[in-house]
């Protein structure tokens, strides 16, 4: 986890900023020393807020693409690592589903390929979201990124 502010800093403007501002605050002892179990908690608190705000940013984006008014920013990405960092997102909604671990396959090979992040990161959430929904407990969720025709 990165720290973002320095305690004497006020908290950005959105409640969602002060959120994670305050809960990294706490995880970080600037408040005093914390046990195991409630930084367990907080670090559930603080990975729930990372989601809420990109939750929000893609309500936000869907009201720009409605208004007219969004643009799709490519850029050279890295689909394995992109994925990667989606399962490590998903990963208590893994454990309360009973699914004991995802498969990761990624060919090295595979060049990075200019897609908008943020929007590729929100449709590698909806899938891998339903691969965890729709999987019996126990069974395997695999994600490959592979070259094509393999």
């Amino acid at each position: 986890m990165h720290r973002l502010f320095c305690h004497r800093q006020a908290p950005p403007g959105t409640p969602i900023s002060a959120i994670a501002w305050f809960t990294e605050m706490i995880l970080h002892g600037d408040v005093g020393p914390i046990t195991a179990e409630q930084r367990e908690h907080l670090t559930l608190v603080y990975q729930s807020n990372q989601r809420m705000a990109t939750l929000v940013d893609a309500l936000l984006t869907v009201s720009e693409i409605e208004m007219g008014n969004f643009a799709v920013k490519p850029e050279p990405t890295d689909l394995g690592a992109l994925c990667h960092k989606v399962i490590l997102e998903e990963k208590e909604k893994r454990k309360l589903a009973g699914i004991p671990d995802i498969q990761e396959v990624y060919d090295p090979t595979v060049p990075k390929v200019p897609i908008d992040p943020s929007i590729m990161k929100i449709i590698l959430q909806n899938l891998i979201s339903n691969a965890i929904r729709y999987t019996p407990s126990k069974g395997t969720v695999t994600v490959a990124i592979l070259p094509s025709g393999q």
